[in-house]
C-alpha cells in the first residue's frame, strides 16, 4: 500500500468517525455511537500495523482527545444496552429503570463534550502528514502473524474476562487490517485456528455477547450495592442470576470454539 492510499484510507476513517460524531449530537442515536466507536477500532488497528512498518519515523496513534470520545462513546452505549435489557422484567410504573436515565444522561453529557472539543480537520491533516510512505505485505504478514501468536498464548492461560477482551481485541485488529489492505485473506489462515473469515466473525460475536454480559453484570452489582426498595432489588438479584447463566453459556460456547476444553469453565 503506497502512501496516496494510506492519507485516503486515514482520511475515510476519521470522516467517517466525524461523520458520526456529528449525528450523535444532532440526534444522539444509538446506532450512529455503535459505528463511532467501531470507525476508531478500524483506525486504532490500521495505526497499529502502519506502526510496524521499519520506514516509519514515529509511530502514529490515535489522539488522546479521541480516546477519550471512544470511551465515553463506550460509557453511553454499556449504559443503554444495559437499561434496554432490564426494562423488560419491570412494569412502567415501577422506579429503577428510570434511575438508569439520569446515568445514560450524564454519560452523554460527557460524550457531547469531548466531541465539541475535538478538531477532527486537524487531527486528519496531522495524520495525512505523518503517514508512512508505504506498508509493505511483508508487515502486514509480519503483523498478522504477531497477532497470530498472541492469541495463541492468550488461549492457553486460565482465560478471564480480561484475556477474553484482549482476545477480541487482537482478532479485530487482524480482520480491520486485512480488509484495509485489501489482502487475500486466505492466505494468512488459520486464525486463532479458523480456516475462514465466517469463523473469525462468529468467534468474535461470541465474545462480544459475553463480554456484553460481563458488562450488564457490573453495572448490575454496582445498582445492588446502592439504595434500592425490596421490590426493586428482588427484581435485580433475579436478573443477575439469569444474566449470569447466559454469560456462563456464552463463555463456554467461546471456549469450544477455541478448542480449550480443558480449561476451566
Amino acid at each position: 500500500m503506497k502512501k496516496k492510499k494510506i492519507k485516503q484510507y486515514l482520511e475515510k476513517r476519521m470522516t467517517d468517525i466525524e461523520k458520526y460524531a456529528a449525528i450523535i449530537l444532532s440526534v444522539g442515536d444509538e446506532e450512529a455511537i455503535h459505528q463511532l466507536r467501531v470507525g476508531v477500532k478500524k483506525l486504532r488497528a490500521f495505526l497499529r500495523l502502519a506502526g510496524q512498518e521499519p520506514s516509519i519515523k514515529k509511530k502514529l496513534q490515535v489522539h488522546s482527545k479521541l480516546k477519550k470520545i471512544y470511551k465515553y462513546a463506550g460509557r453511553v452505549r454499556d449504559l443503554q444496552i444495559y437499561d434496554h435489557n432490564i426494562v423488560p422484567f419491570f412494569n412502567k410504573a415501577e422506579r429503577y429503570p428510570r434511575k438508569v436515565l439520569p446515568q445514560i444522561a450524564g454519560a452523554k453529557y460527557s460524550l457531547f463534550k469531548a466531541i465539541r472539543n475535538f478538531h477532527f480537520q486537524k487531527s486528519i491533516t496531522h495524520l495525512k502528514k505523518k503517514a508512512p510512505d508505504r506498508i509493505s505485505k511483508e508487515t502486514l504478514g509480519k503483523f498478522i502473524h504477531k497477532k497470530n501468536k498472541t492469541i495463541d498464548r492468550l488461549v492457553t492461560t486460565k482465560i478471564q474476562d480480561a484475556e477474553l477482551h484482549s482476545l477480541k481485541k487482537h482478532l479485530k485488529d487482524v480482520t480491520y487490517s486485512l480488509k484495509s489492505f485489501h489482502a487475500t485473506v486466505q492466505n494468512y489462515l488459520p486464525i486463532a485456528g479458523k480456516a475462514d473469515t465466517h469463523e473469525l466473525d462468529k468467534l468474535s460475536d461470541m465474545l462480544g455477547e459475553y463480554l456484553d454480559y460481563a458488562v450488564g453484570l457490573t453495572l448490575l452489582n454496582t445498582a445492588l450495592s446502592g439504595k434500592l426498595s425490596k421490590h426493586d432489588k428482588a427484581i435485580l438479584e433475579r436478573i443477575k442470576k439469569s444474566w449470569t447463566n447466559k454469560k456462563a453459556r456464552a463463555r463456554r460456547r467461546a471456549l469450544v470454539m477455541l478448542r480449550v476444553n480443558k480449561i476451566p469453565f
